[in-house]
């Protein structure tokens, strides 16, 4: 099975870490997948109109040789207010997810009908269902750090390996059932003001969420985790 993630971010070492993350997940759960990378519209470019129709396109070709999708951008909220109409942020993911895939099927139909003109209805809305249940959306509550900064025996490590007691120690005594209710990336923001070069968000993302990772403990404790692992284990 291959899954190509549409990514938001910007930096490799977190991609790369969201790609090694998802193979494990799998891999934790008796699954098969190769992961993909989909970067050119890094930024959430993907929700403007031009390049929504571009990714449209990207997806539908992709489904139609059986792979699957994930649209990866961060909830930017907690998980209390993830499903309220009043979140702007969510509304905000969602809406634009929805609008996505309303052109992915659109793009879907028209291949279909360019490779077949004598298609008939029925097995172009059979493909329809399948192919759209293939795509779902990851949208962690706050965001990846909340996910990358849960790995705290990693952290530990991190922590003596560049002396970064003072800043990394205040992520360490959160409680893991609290990880979804704060914007860990702002405990993360002094990571990328230290001296040391490697000290940054992005490598260390890249590593925590590759390396022993605590699959089972966040799926135990972390509600959207759990949404996305049983929606990313049922396409597969």
């Amino acid at each position: 099975m291959i899954v190509t993630i549409f990514n938001e971010d910007r930096f490799k070492g977190t991609r790369d870490g969201i790609e090694n993350l998802l193979t494990e997940i799998a891999k934790f759960y008796g699954k098969d997948v190769l992961i993909t990378q989909e970067n050119r519209y890094f930024g959430n470019k993907w929700k403007e109109r031009q390049s929504m129709d571009l990714a449209a396109m990207d997806a539908a070709k992709a489904l139609l040789v059986d792979e699957a999708i994930i649209i990866y951008s961060d909830a930017d909220t907690k998980w209390s207010n993830y499903k309220s109409v009043t979140d702007e942020n969510y509304l905000s993911n969602k809406t634009f997810f929805d609008r996505l895939v309303q052109k992915i099927k659109e793009k879907l139909e028209f291949l279909l009908k360019d490779g077949d003109p004598d298609i008939n209805p029925q097995e172009i809305e059979k493909c329809l269902t399948y192919s759209l249940g293939r795509i779902i959306l990851l949208s962690p509550c706050w965001n990846i750090e909340s996910w990358s900064y849960f790995n705290k025996d990693e952290f530990k490590k991190i922590s003596t390996r560049y002396k970064l007691d003072e800043v990394i120690n205040p992520i360490i005594a959160t409680p893991h059932g609290n990880f979804e209710e704060k914007k860990m990336s702002v405990l993360g923001e002094a990571l990328k003001k230290t001296s040391t070069s490697q000290a940054r968000k992005d490598t260390f993302n890249e590593e925590l969420l590759s390396t022993s990772f605590p699959i089972q403990a966040l799926y135990d404790v972390d509600k959207y985790f759990k949404v996305f692992v049983d929606d990313f284990i049922k396409m597969l």
